[in-house]
């Protein structure tokens, strides 16, 4: 581990509780779909409004987070994120974020899509080369604070190695 990082933390991140293409939850998936097709479909020759790979799951609060930056959140607290905008290109698509959340990312985002070897990390370029349309009715969702290992979402608190080393006095 390293004096800047924490090494089993890829990203901190607010991660959105969807269970994927489900009528019944109280996040309306469909109406995020329907939002996506019906701004960005036209725009990319694309019938569906939709690229290859769906992502759709979580809000990226720091890549690689300092321990200064993973020690600033609640992890397992719940938190609500609203959907203000959304763009896209041939690349990818995301919508724009409001969030109270300390993201280091200039766009605080959500990925929604991109196309066949295009990374999700392209989300953060994105609004810098198109235009962002406001959605006329931002969208509510709730997500959980967490952090992503490489395997699996974790939403408890890691000791870090400068607080294990003082514990252990």
């Amino acid at each position: 581990m390293s004096a800047r990082t924490i090494r089993n933390v890829i990203y901190t991140a607010a991660f959105i509780d969807l269970p994927q293409w489900d009528e019944s939850s109280p996040i309306d998936m469909k109406r995020l779909l329907d939002t996506t097709t019906s701004i960005l479909g036209p725009k990319n020759q694309n019938p569906t409004g939709i690229l290859k790979n769906v992502y759709l799951h979580h809000m990226t609060i720091a890549f690689r987070p300092t321990i200064f930056e993973y020690n600033q959140l609640d992890y397992g607290k719940e938190t609500t994120l609203y959907l203000v905008g959304i763009a896209g290109n041939e690349k990818a698509q995301a919508f724009l974020v409001e969030t109270v959340l300390p993201v280091k990312n200039k766009y605080p985002h959500i990925t929604i899509s991109t196309a066949e070897g295009v990374s999700p990390a392209y989300s953060n370029q994105l609004f810098d080369e198109v235009e962002c349309v406001q959605l006329m009715d931002p969208i509510e969702l709730k997500a959980r604070i967490g952090w992503f290992d490489g395997r699996q979402q974790q939403y408890n608190r890691i000791m870090t190695e400068v607080e294990r080393h003082v514990s252990q006095r």
